[in-house]
């Protein structure tokens, strides 16, 4: 069981543009001492102090979306070395990449369990039909990807206790920050033992990214206040705001242990 979160790293839109402007997707290790990140496509290591980054991925493709394993020995990334996103994992101290998944369709990785589960988005069935995504999971030793559950979203991530899956439904683009409607996205949380479904966001603009702080509490990026912040809700109450960007908003954010 994870303990409580004790760091928080964020990415604003746009922070010292001028200085680094295309550093994307901060993961922050277990240890909450190392920050993988993607830059210029391909996947880099820091000191949570800052100081000179590692360059672990040496490619033509594009490299992005670093996920670190719970014991920070590794770190699955996606990439399109293939023509079309697909997930990776290798050793964080670098290494030769293994491939997880290989379908033609993109995979879009949105979580790594304690046990060892890959979690990833994916259209392989129903884009012709529907604009959300379908929901997979694999292991970090490969094997066929499985479907999780009927529904279709993103940002599937599993509770600490492996008992609920939170998850994201509504088609409206993230980047429409001020958007109010029907296509917004809300979080659900999916009950895995009794296949249920529980609405747990209900503003008409856009909720997404829900991360766990614990078995029943997410935080979670809302435009509610107006600008792109973090909030915190548990699942039978209220979203409680816990940063106060105001110029930029959060589009990105990473929790340690």
């Amino acid at each position: 069981m994870r303990i409580v979160i004790s760091i928080v790293v964020l990415v604003l839109f746009q922070v010292n543009l001028m200085a680094q402007p295309l550093i994307l997707s901060p993961a922050i290790n277990p240890e909450g001492d190392q920050i993988a990140f993607s830059y210029q496509g391909d996947i880099w290591t820091v000191s949570i102090d800052g100081g000179r980054a590692d360059r672990l991925t040496i490619h033509e493709g594009y490299e992005s979306n670093p996920f670190w394993t719970a014991d920070g020995n590794s770190i699955v990334f996606q990439s399109d070395r293939f023509g079309n996103d697909d997930i990776f994992a290798m050793p964080a101290i670098g290494g030769m990449p293994e491939r997880l998944t290989y379908h033609s369709a993109s995979d879009n990785i949105t979580d790594v369990t304690p046990n060892g589960e890959v979690y990833f988005v994916t259209r392989r069935n129903y884009a012709a039909v529907e604009r959300e995504w379908e929901i997979y999971k694999t292991g970090l030793t490969g094997g066929t990807p499985q479907r999780t559950m009927d529904a279709l979203g993103f940002d599937a991530t599993v509770s600490p206790d492996g008992t609920r899956i939170a998850f994201v439904r509504g088609t409206c683009r993230v980047s429409r920050e001020d958007y109010r409607g029907p296509a917004n996205r809300d979080i659900w949380v999916y009950d895995i033992a009794n296949n249920a479904y529980t609405q747990i966001t209900d503003f008409e603009g856009n909720d997404f990214a829900p991360q766990w702080l614990d078995d029943q509490t997410l935080i979670f990026i809302s435009p509610r206040d107006g600008k792109y912040n973090l909030f915190r809700q548990s699942l039978d109450g209220n979203a409680i705001r816990i940063t106060n960007e105001q110029e930029f908003g959060i589009n990105s954010f990473s929790l340690s242990n």
